[in-house]
Formats: C-alpha cells, structure tokens, sequence
C-alpha cells in the first residue's frame, strides 16, 4: 500500500467561483498505468488521482508525477455568513464567514476510477477561500487609464475621465474647468458596455498540458465587452483652427495607433499585456457644436470605442497537439 502525503498547495487562496489552477504537492501520488506493448493503445484519458476541498470534488485533477497533481479548484458551496444571535431590534446579527480555509483531500484511484482503501491524505486548512476584491485596480481601470495616457501624450495634455454619461454640468462648471486647466480640454465619459462576441483569444503564451505531454494549451477569455466613450472637445480660442486641428490630431491618434497596450496584471508584469483595438466608429466622429450658454467656447463631440475588454477569468483550452508548441499567432481578433 502507498499512503499518499500532501506537504502544499499552490496557489492556495481563491475566489469563491473556483476555477483556479492549483499544483499539490506531496508523496505517492499513484501514476498512469503504462500502456500495453501490444494491441490497440488509446483511449480516454486516465485519471489516477481524486482531489476534494472541503468535501467537493475537483472538476479536474491529474497526477503529473509521484509528487504533483494539477487541478481546478471547485466552487465553495460552504457557508458565507454565520447569525451570531439577535441585535438591538430582535433581528438576527449576521457575520461575515468569508474568506473560509478548508481541508484539500487527495485519494488515489484503481485501474476503474474507484478509491484505493487507505491510499488517502488530508491537509487540514489547505486551501483558502475569498470573495473577489472590490478595491484592487480592475482591468476596466487600466484601459481607461490606458486611453487616457495615450491621448495626453498625443492629443492634448488636458484630457480627464468621468463615468457619468447623463452628467448635467452648468455652464459655470464647464468655464471654470477650462479656466484651471487651459484650453482646450478633451473630457471623456462612460464607459457603456456592450458584449463583444469577436474577440476569442488573448495572445498569451502556450503551456505543456500537466496531464499529456502531447498537448499544449492557451489561455482563452471566458467573455469580453466592448466598451464605448463619448469624447467632448471645448476650446475658448477666438479662432476655430484651434478646435479643427483638436479633431482632426484625435481621429489621426486613434487611426494612427489602433491598439492600446494593457498589462494584464500591474502587480504582475511577467504576466504579460492585452492589445486592444480601439476605434472611432462610423457615426461617431466628431460633430461640432456651439453651445449658446457658453458664449466664447466652441465644441464638438465624438464617440469611441474600445473592444476585446477582458470581463472575466481566463480558461484553459486545448488549442494545438504536438510534441513541439506550435508556432501559430493568434491575435487579439481571434484569428491564427
């Protein structure tokens, strides 16, 4: 009898939803059988491993060598919140119970994919789950900061971002804002989002397959929105060349440099960058106005929009086989 060990697991903090990739590590973990010399050798894949955290099975799990198994982590199906007793209203008070540390149980499989009597191990507390951060910088955050820079370093130095697309400003505002920050003044608004079925594949670096040495996996976004911004243009210059030259330095800034380059991970810059494709669609370009509450400003108004906008996490998902990593590009559009 081997009794297996589990000595870590990495990562081991996660988001309630699962899905996160996780390496244990430990001892006698059981392997694949070895294929018979003779006959026909296929199939479907072996599993020889079972992993649990906190009694729910793993979606995946599969013994890369005695000592590691690659698996994805479930969803927390446990309790999220505790009632401590009653408050000062007779209500019940309720306490929070996230994040949770549970137990990570692995179990050897025979040859039929049952449990092996005793060939099991528990790590009490392996395993910890949290709810998605609310204040961490989102990748929302980072093309809006992107798009910003990009048109401040080409554009114009004044340009600003509000998430209000129904703003009412008083014509005051508006004066002020330009009497502090010079003209002119690009003034971005929204984003609206809208899904963006187009954009598949991020390009991301291909992995050896733990479970099968002959495949090799991509990351692949779960879902993407487009994001759309209107973009409000004001200048105070008593000739109007200053407002046609604004339009027409944004049109060639977005024409010119179709793709905004976004880090997918500013706290992890190894982890790569998205290329996003950013555009000013048909009915979008620029439409000059004068508006006669602000005597002495002019103004025109244009749209953006911004697609492939990762919303969700990224998957693994076989997309090449072969004892070589293919060659292939894949670009932000999906296409190879």
């Amino acid at each position: 009898m081997a009794v297996p060990t589990i000595t870590g697991v990495t990562p081991n903090t996660g988001l309630t939803r699962g899905g996160e990739w996780v390496t244990i590590t430990g001892t006698n973990f059981r392997a694949v059988p070895a294929p018979a010399a003779t006959g026909y050798v296929g199939g479907p894949e072996q599993f020889t491993v079972a992993v649990a955290f906190d009694g729910v099975a793993a979606p995946y799990a599969a013994q890369v060598d005695a000592t590691t198994i690659k698996a994805r982590v479930p969803a927390y199906t446990g309790t999220y919140q505790t009632k401590v007793g009653g408050g000062g209203s007779g209500e019940q008070v309720v306490e929070d119970a996230l994040p949770v540390t549970v137990d990570v149980r692995v179990a050897n499989l025979d040859d039929t994919g049952a449990e092996i009597v005793g060939e099991n191990a528990t790590l009490a507390g392996g395993y910890t789950y949290t709810r998605a951060s609310l204040t961490q910088q989102t990748m929302m955050e980072r093309v809006i900061a992107a798009a910003i820079e990009t048109l401040r370093r080409h554009v114009t130095r004044n340009v600003w971002w509000t998430k209000y697309r129904d703003y009412d400003d008083t014509p005051d505002d508006l004066l002020d804002q330009l009497q502090r920050t010079g003209s002119p003044l690009l003034r971005m608004s929204g984003p609206l989002l809208t899904e963006d079925l187009d954009h598949g594949l991020v390009e991301a670096p291909y992995e050896e397959d733990p479970s099968d040495s002959t495949k090799w996996l991509r990351r692949v976004r779960q879902r993407t929105a487009s994001l759309g911004f209107t973009v409000e243009a004001f200048s105070t210059a008593a000739h109007p060349g200053e407002l046609l030259n604004l339009a027409q330095a944004f049109v060639a800034c977005v024409d010119g440099l179709p793709w905004l380059e976004v880090e997918r991970d500013d706290a992890h810059p190894g982890t790569g960058a998205y290329r996003l494709e950013w555009f000013v669609p048909p009915d979008g370009f620029p439409a000059f106005d004068m508006d006669p509450n602000l005597p002495g400003t002019q103004s025109w108004r244009a749209d953006i929009e911004i697609s492939g906008v990762d919303l969700g996490d990224e998957e693994l998902a076989v997309v090449a086989r072969g004892t070589e990593a293919p060659t292939q590009t894949v670009t932000a559009d999906g296409d190879l």
